[in-house]
Formats: structure tokens, C-alpha cells, sequence
């Protein structure tokens, strides 16, 4: 998606709204342990991709439930931001967490035939 300086001012906005409307205005227990890791805002503020993440068992439980509960989070975040354009929202599972997760479980587990030798 492209970015401005002002995009980038706005998705932190976002960012922020979003995670308090999920933290006290959802009710529903498979949002309870979801984070907003980031978002991307268009240039024209009519569109929204929020990233999340929760526990690895429940991420697609918590996707569903936030497309589900998207009325209601478009028109609380509409209450909030004060846009001229109550955005469009996408939830996605934010891959820059998996990867950490991936290259974490990598580092720990790094096989006997690549380990470095001590000097003897």
C-alpha cells in the first residue's frame, strides 16, 4: 500500500483506536488475548489493514470473530477518528510475528553439524 508521512501519522492513530475498541468494546473471549501490531492506512483514508496476533491456536477463531464484530468496529473507530470516511477494515495475521517465532525456534534448535567448534 502506498505511504505518505501523513498515512503513516494516521495508521498509528488507527493502530491505537482499534486496540482500545478490541481491548473494552468486544465482549466476545476469542478477542480477549488479540494484539494490534500495526496498520496500513490509504493515502485517502478509506481503507484500513489491521494486523494482529494471539495465541498460535486461536488466531483463525479471533480473525473470524473480528470479521465478524466489523460493523460494530467500523462504527465505534468512526466515533473515535473523526475521518470525513468511516475506512474499510482487513484483518490479517501480522507475518512478521511467525517469522520471529520460526527464526526463534531456528536459533534453539540449530543441528550438530553447523554448531561452531570451540577452540580447543
Amino acid at each position: 500500500m502506498k505511504t505518505n508521512r501523513n498515512s503513516r501519522r494516521f495508521a498509528e492513530q488507527a493502530k491505537e483506536a482499534l486496540a482500545q475498541i478490541i481491548l473494552f468494546e468486544l465482549n466476545d473471549p476469542h478477542v480477549e488475548f488479540v494484539t494490534v501490531t500495526g496498520c496500513d492506512v490509504s493515502v485517502d483514508k478509506s481503507y484500513i489493514q489491521a494486523y494482529i496476533t494471539t495465541d498460535s491456536p486461536h488466531t483463525q477463531k479471533a480473525v473470524d470473530a473480528l470479521n465478524h464484530a466489523k460493523g460494530r468496529i467500523r462504527t465505534e473507530l468512526g466515533k473515535r477518528l473523526h475521518w470525513r470516511v468511516t475506512p474499510k477494515i482487513d484483518f490479517m495475521v501480522d507475518p512478521a510475528t511467525e517469522a520471529a517465532e520460526r527464526l526463534s525456534y531456528a536459533l534453539e534448535n540449530v543441528p550438530p553439524s553447523l554448531k561452531k567448534k570451540e577452540d580447543a
